[in-house]
C-alpha cells in the first residue's frame, strides 16, 4: 500500500486489483483544533467497462472511546438525511447510545 503524508493527515492508496480493476483509498485528517478525525474512502474503477458498486465500510474503535455523529440541519424537512442501520443482533437499549436532538452519541 502507498501513503501519502498530508498537512493535517494521510492518505493510503491500495494497487489496482487485478481481479477487477478496482483501486480502493482512504484519507484520514485530523482537525488542528479538536480531536476530531475525518475518514474519507474513495474506490475507483480503472477497468474500461462501467461497473455497479457502493462502498460498505466499517470504522471501529477502541473499547471507551466516543463517536459524535452530528445531523444535518438542513432545511428541506421532508427528504431524509441520516440513516441508522441496524443488525438483528443490534440492542437499542444500550447505556452508551445517547441520542440528543441534533446529535448521536
Amino acid at each position: 500500500m502507498e501513503y501519502e503524508i498530508l498537512d493535517s493527515g494521510a492518505r493510503f492508496i491500495q494497487e489496482i486489483q487485478k481481479e477487477n480493476n478496482y483501486q480502493f483509498e482512504f484519507t484520514v485528517t485530523l482537525s488542528p483544533d479538536t480531536s476530531d478525525v475525518k475518514i474519507v474512502h474513495k474506490l475507483t474503477n480503472c477497468g474500461s467497462e462501467d461497473m455497479s458498486f457502493a462502498l460498505w465500510v466499517i470504522t471501529s474503535m477502541s473499547s471507551g472511546g466516543i463517536e459524535i455523529i452530528p445531523r444535518d440541519s438542513s432545511e428541506d424537512v421532508f427528504t431524509p438525511n441520516c440513516i441508522i442501520a441496524l443488525w438483528p443482533n443490534s440492542k437499542l437499549p444500550d447505556s452508551r447510545l445517547l441520542i440528543e436532538k441534533n446529535t448521536l452519541f
